[in-house]
């Protein structure tokens, strides 16, 4: 089985891309677009992981996904996941430089931001 790493935006998602059972390929899905989701605010600062598995089709669209694993007291992260995963767009994997099908494993991190946001004040007086 073949694995890479990508890293996304500055969100820093880390992907682990796996051949699916029926699928090989030489080079592995990168994202095109691929936003990250907001930190839900019914969180109230806990932090919590959301790690699904993907399917991506041979046009680099997300099909079915399934959670792998997740924070159990939160389930509000695992739907912020579900609620941007279909937006995202692969420049899919390729074998012999034909688009195929595979599978990818994403880890979600979610962390309460840590600093307040500066007032448009305080951003003067720096």
């Amino acid at each position: 089985m073949q694995f890479s790493r990508l890293l996304i935006g500055t969100a820093a998602a880390l992907f682990l891309v796996a051949a699916a059972p029926a699928t090989d390929f030489d080079t592995a899905p990168t994202p095109e677009k691929a936003d990250f989701p907001a930190y839900p605010e019914e969180a109230n600062g806990a932090s919590g992981e959301v790690v699904m598995s993907v399917l991506i089709d041979e046009m680099g669209v997300p099909g079915t996904f399934t959670v792998i694993e997740e924070t159990a007291d939160h389930p509000e992260f695992t739907r912020a996941v579900a609620a941007v995963l279909p937006e995202w767009r692969f420049d899919p994997a390729r074998k012999d430089g034909v688009p195929v099908p595979c599978s990818i494993v994403i880890p979600f991190r979610f962390e309460p931001e840590t600093a307040p946001a500066a007032t448009p004040e305080e951003a003067q007086d720096s």
